[in-house]
Parts: structure tokens; C-alpha cells; sequence
């Protein structure tokens, strides 16, 4: 009697054990279904870049972690931008200035990739379109003139932040 009990509470543990493992597997696939790692490249090859300071800048692509961003929904078609080696988010403001800052959630965080003739990125807060990275490495944002990009999925099979 008491082998069987044995049995019967070793196999529950051993279904427990498998359910909490199957569970944590699917939370992390779903995390990593909702987050991409890219590289954000003008149309003659300038990558938007930032190291830690919170200027951003549009050098030509180099494969460096600086010019790696998490892309994260952040809903309503929105999407924010990680920098993949300081952890900042791209920012920008009414002025035209982009850099990076700490997470905060806010609108001048959150973009939206707009396919029109051209892929361009606009601010949710400001409306205004992202420029950088053709004729120099500045970047900026502009009211009515934009650059095109493209993203190149570069995520990993592992590392998700």
C-alpha cells in the first residue's frame, strides 16, 4: 500500500513539474513572438545607432550592437523602439530632437512604420517623420519630409531582454 502511494504521489509531482515547464515554455514564446530584434537601415546603408549617452546618430551600418533595437508593441499599431545595448528607448520631442531615453511609457516613445512609396517612421506624439542617415549621420524628425528604411530581422534564438 504504502509503494503505491509512493508511486501515485511521485507521478503527480512529476505532472506538476511538467506543467510548470510546459507553462514557462509557452510564456517565453510568447514573449519572444512579441519582441524583435532589428537593424534600422536608411536606404544607403546608414543604421541608426546610439551609445548610452542618448544621442542618436546614422553612421553607415557596421553590425555593432549599438545599432540593434528591440521592437515592441506598444498597442494601437505603435511600436517602441530598445536599444539593444543601453536598454533606452528612441525618443524624440517637438523640436525635431531624437535620442534615447529611459522607458516612461509616454506617446514620444512610441512610433508607427507607415508603407507608403516609401517605409518611413512617424512619432505618436508629434506626427512628425524620422530623417537621418542619407546625407549624414544626423538625425532628426521632420513635419513633412522623411527617410525610408527597412528593418532587418537579426533576432536571435536566445537573449531576449
Amino acid at each position: 500500500l504504502t509503494a503505491i502511494y509512493n508511486f501515485k504521489m511521485r507521478l503527480i509531482i512529476l505532472c506538476l513539474i511538467l506543467t510548470l515547464t510546459l507553462s514557462a515554455v509557452i510564456q517565453l514564446s510568447k514573449q519572444v513572438n512579441r519582441k524583435r530584434l532589428y537593424r534600422i537601415k536608411s536606404q544607403n546603408n546608414h543604421c541608426l545607432d546610439e551609445h548610452g549617452g542618448g544621442a542618436v546618430t546614422a553612421p553607415l551600418c557596421n553590425g555593432g550592437d549599438y545599432q540593434k533595437w528591440w521592437a515592441r508593441d506598444a498597442g494601437d499599431g505603435y511600436i517602441t523602439f530598445q536599444s539593444y545595448r543601453s536598454r533606452n528607448y528612441l525618443d524624440s520631442n517637438g523640436a525635431g530632437g531624437v535620442y534615447t531615453l529611459p522607458g516612461n511609457g509616454g506617446w514620444f516613445q512610441q512610433w508607427i512604420i507607415l508603407y507608403q512609396e516609401l517605409t518611413v517612421l512617424r512619432n505618436r506624439a508629434t506626427g512628425r517623420y524620422l530623417y537621418g542617415g542619407f546625407y549624414s549621420d544626423n538625425v532628426q524628425t521632420l513635419a513633412t519630409d522623411a527617410n525610408s528604411y527597412s528593418f532587418e530581422d537579426i533576432t536571435p534564438e536566445f537573449d531576449c531582454p
